[in-house]
């Protein structure tokens, strides 16, 4: 299999201009998205697109295909700047919406029926992630098409409602379902999305009756088995969908979680396996229903744990006891778990637990790629074998969060930092003598030193108090009198350099990269323009103004204050 490391976006670019030499296109890219302009295109605001899907390794082949079309239609385009971009797409972690998006082709309004289907002869049979947003132009291609923007001018909401003809309004935003506006016909000929529900059984057998819930990889619903009347869950795998570098994608992950549950089928700490559907390209694996309330919803509805709790199913030690011992379960059966978190544990009215989704969990030594930041260790995202002590650093996470209700910090690249902080958090929520015992218990579960843990876990087994000594938390930052000035010095330095690279073009996709206030350059210079005695600040603001006043988009926006032109 080719590596998915090939394709940077210099490859990208070279590729286009020799699939274009010879014909009057113009490119440009940032760091998103590569354009090919067509400079007889007229300007549109929005009508029919359609949209590429295409796998990581298969991008630069589709793009020999799909080109030679576009160049026979008058049309324009976008495609992901490089592989590794379309791969960051395809997992949906940004944005579920841009999934399977890897080209973008803007065709004129009478064209895209004909594009549509020339596109789907040419790339029939190849694969690609499901655009949830769109309709598929045949069941057999990755083409599919919506109705959407044309020319954006923000990513907000308010820049992307589309106008008819009559004046009335229609959110232009991608989601995860496909619409239409009324004043539209499907230019393939399909009915208009209606709002009637059939009931769906799931390989013939399982009643989906609520969701629980939905992700660009899969959804995950509460279901009847019609065979048995038992309550179970059904977890979705779209193909293709969040493919990593060795070319695993949400159904690889989901056939881990199978073989896992199958190692652990008589444990009472996990979902029982009940059954494995495939139905068309996806895949469906059917488990016992173990409940519907998770650490985390536990903590939002309830207010985070408390040391000296007298319900019994709200004390915390009693909690990491018997996370642990399901742990310990898991371990003996060779099974490190990868990714426990509160959203994975799920308690009983009496204060039990069972850990769910074994997607990217270890068996026998081997994983798919994924982690969680914050719960999962650093050897994870660099590649390092899993180990039980692994999870033991999670369970400290977890715990930190079911007596706080505050995520682990991660914002630094050094980890030990990161672990600093959040340990800095636990003792501001549980600060004096009282709790010194719960904060070691935490401090020891999340040391970077496996064999540390491995003895806090001993200690927590056999029901005797974590040793205290030597286990001093961080201090917190120092708060001194000139920190704030330093810290707004600091900030105004940061928004002078990053004024000389706005507004950049269009398309661009960090943030302050439009014209607007609320989220643009214009927001960057006016407060700027409060530090005008700061060394430079003057003049990055004077050309930040000049090149704002002769932008070609700032004719297009709005009159908005906060995204259009009052603002600017």
């Amino acid at each position: 299999m080719r590596s998915v490391r090939k394709g940077s976006a210099q490859d990208l670019r070279e590729r286009i201009d020799v699939l274009v030499a010879g014909h009057d296109r113009r490119r440009s890219a940032d760091d998103a998205w590569l354009y090919l302009f067509d400079p007889r295109m007229p300007a549109l605001e929005h009508g029919w697109k359609l949209h590429v899907s295409a796998r990581p390794d298969d991008f630069l082949a589709t793009l020999d295909l799909l080109v030679p079309v576009l160049l026979r239609h008058m049309c324009e385009a976008k495609f992901a700047v490089s592989v590794a971009v379309l791969q960051e797409m395809n997992a949906g972690i940004k944005d579920p919406a841009l999934v399977g998006k890897a080209i973008t082709v803007y065709p004129r309004g009478d064209d895209v029926a004909a594009l549509g289907r020339e596109l789907a002869d040419v790339l029939a049979g190849r694969g690609g992630p499901r655009v949830l947003s769109d309709r598929r132009v045949r069941p057999d291609a990755p083409v599919y098409y919506r109705y959407g923007p044309f020319r954006a001018t923000g990513t907000d909401d308010a820049t992307l409602v589309m106008t008819g003809p009559d004046g009335q309004r229609f959110p232009g935003r991608a989601g995860t379902r496909y619409r239409q506006p009324p004043w539209v016909g499907d230019p393939f000929g399909a009915a208009a999305p209606g709002s009637a529900r059939t009931e769906r059984l799931v390989g013939g057998r399982y009643r989906l009756t609520a969701g629980i819930a939905r992700s660009p990889h899969g959804d995950v619903y509460r279901a009847l088995d019609t065979a048995t009347a038992a309550r179970v869950v059904v977890k979705q795998a779209r193909a293709y969908a969040g493919e990593d570098r060795l070319g695993v994608d949400a159904r690889g992950r989901l056939r881990n979680e199978r073989a896992v549950l199958a190692a652990l089928h008589d444990l009472d700490g996990v979902p029982r396996v009940v059954d494995y559907v495939r139905h068309g390209e996806d895949e469906y694996l059917v488990t016992g229903d173990c409940g519907p309330l998770d650490l985390r919803r536990d903590v939002l509805e309830h207010g985070p744990y408390r040391p000296g709790d007298a319900r019994a199913e709200r004390q915390v030690i009693a909690l990491a006891r018997r996370l642990l011992a399901v742990l310990d379960s898991v371990h003996a059966r060779g099974v490190v778990m990868c990714d426990l978190k509160p959203g994975n544990v799920v308690l009983a009215a009496d204060g039990s637990c069972r850990l769910v989704d074994f997607g990217i969990s270890a068996l026998a030594g081997r994983r798919p790629a994924g982690a969680t930041p914050g719960y999962s260790l650093p050897v994870y995202r660099a590649g390092g074998l899993p180990d039980p002590a692994d999870d033991l650093y999670a369970l400290g996470a977890t715990l930190h969060y079911a007596l706080t209700g505050m995520e682990p910090v991660i914002v630094d690249p050094d980890h030990a930092i990161n672990r600093d902080r959040t340990l800095a958090c636990l003792a501001a929520v549980l600060p004096g003598a009282v709790h010194r015992p719960v904060r070691a218990l935490i401090a020891g579960l999340l040391s970077l030193d496996p064999a540390e843990r491995a003895s806090c876990a001993g200690w927590l087994r056999d029901g005797s108090p974590v040793p205290v000594r030597g286990r001093r938390l961080p201090a917190p930052p120092r708060i001194t009198p000139g920190l704030l000035d330093a810290v707004i010095a600091h900030t105004v330095d940061s928004c002078a350099r990053a004024a000389a690279e706005l507004p950049a073009g269009p398309g661009a996709r960090h943030p302050g990269s439009t014209l607007a206030l609320y989220a643009g350059a214009a927001g960057v210079g006016l407060e700027l323009l409060h530090h005008t005695d700061h060394p430079g600040v003057a003049e990055a603001v004077a050309d930040l103004a000049r090149r704002t006043a002769t932008h070609p988009e700032l004719a297009s926006l709005p009159s908005a204050l906060y995204t259009g032109r009052t603002g600017v």
